[in-house]
C-alpha cells in the first residue's frame, strides 16, 4: 500500500487532484495501471510520467485513458495476512474458520449474480432504445447530466476525497452527456411500459 500524493492531467487539464490517496499495489480498484508506475519509489520521493489507466477505473475521469501523472510517495505500508483458524474467525464475528470461508463464498456469489442482473438490465435498456428512437428535450438532459455529475462528486466525498477537486475537460463532458442521454431514454421508456401495462409499486 502506497499513500500517495497525486496530480493527473490530460493535457493542460488537471482531471484529479488527490493530496494523500492510499494505493494498492497490486490491482488498485480506482486507478489501475499507476501500480507499476509506483514501484520502487521511496517514501519522499516524486515520480513524473504517464500513466494507461484501465478500462475498469471506479474513478470515471481516468477509465481507459493514457495521462500525465504527478506522484510524491508519502509513506508505504504493508497488510500482513493471518492464518486463518477458529480464534480469529470468531474474532471477525463467525462461529468458526469454516463458517467464515461458507459465509464469504456466499456473499461472492450474490455479488457475481447481482453483477449479472446489472449488465443484463443495461443490455436490455440498450435494445429497448434502440428500437425505440426518439429525441430527448435538452433541458431534460441538462438535469439529468447534473445529477450524474453530482453523483461522481458524492463518491469522491464518499472516498474520502474534496469533491471540489473532480473536473472533466470536453472530451469527458460529452461522453458524461451521452450518459445522460441514455439515462433520460430509458426513464421514459420504462414510465411508459409502466403506465401501459399498469404497473404499480404496492406496499408488500
Amino acid at each position: 500500500m502506497v499513500l500517495a500524493e497525486l496530480e493527473i492531467k490530460d493535457g493542460s487539464d488537471v482531471v484529479a487532484q488527490e493530496p494523500g490517496t492510499m494505493i494498492r499495489t497490486e490491482a488498485d480498484p480506482y486507478y489501475p495501471g499507476i501500480e507499476d508506475f509506483l514501484v520502487g519509489v521511496k517514501a519522499g520521493k516524486s515520480k513524473k510520467g504517464k500513466v494507461s489507466f484501465g478500462d475498469a477505473a471506479r474513478n470515471a475521469v481516468v477509465a481507459g485513458k493514457e495521462l500525465d501523472v504527478k506522484a510524491k510517495v508519502i509513506s508505504i505500508q504493508a497488510n500482513e495476512i493471518p492464518e486463518l483458524d477458529d480464534d480469529l474467525a470468531k474474532e471477525l464475528g463467525h462461529d468458526s474458520a469454516d463458517a467464515m470461508r461458507t459465509s464469504i463464498v456466499d456473499r461472492m456469489a450474490k455479488g457475481r449474480e447481482e453483477l449479472a442482473r446489472n449488465q443484463a438490465r443495461a443490455n436490455l435498456l440498450e435494445s429497448l432504445i434502440e428500437a425505440n428512437p426518439f429525441d430527448v428535450p435538452e433541458g431534460m438532459i441538462d438535469d439529468s447530466l447534473e445529477m450524474l455529475i453530482r453523483e461522481l462528486r458524492l463518491q469522491q466525498a464518499y472516498m474520502g476525497r474534496d469533491p471540489r477537486s473532480l473536473s472533466f475537460n470536453d472530451a469527458q463532458m460529452a461522453d458524461l452527456r451521452i450518459r445522460a442521454a441514455f439515462a433520460c431514454k430509458a426513464g421514459l421508456i420504462l414510465e411508459k411500459v409502466g403506465e401501459l401495462e399498469s404497473i404499480e409499486v404496492t406496499d408488500d
